[in-house]
């Protein structure tokens, strides 16, 4: 061997070694990309999930909020009906 192969040689075996480790990377980068999307999209349903679930939530505030008031002018309307009857006059 002549002193000329040499550092050709160790510079193949350099450039090789060097693209090894830059396909794997590659390989460890594309794979952490997929576990990113698989993430993403379980954050996208669980969002849309607690966003349903809010929704819900609220519907059900709204509606017990409005039921109340309807129990509310029913009671009051039932009191002033009752009051009503005591203070007028009875026909006898």
């Amino acid at each position: 061997m002549d002193q000329n192969t040499l550092p050709n040689d160790s510079f193949k075996l350099f450039a090789q070694t060097w693209q090894t480790m830059l396909n794997e990377q590659l390989k460890q980068v594309e794979a952490s990309f997929a576990q990113l999307n698989v993430a993403q999209a379980q954050v996208r349903e669980q969002g849309s999930q607690l966003g349903e679930e809010m929704s819900r939530l609220a519907r059900g505030q709204v509606d017990f909020a409005l039921g109340l008031q309807a129990q509310w002018r029913d009671l009051l309307s039932e009191a002033m009906r009752s009051n009503l009857a005591l203070l007028s006059p009875r026909k006898d």
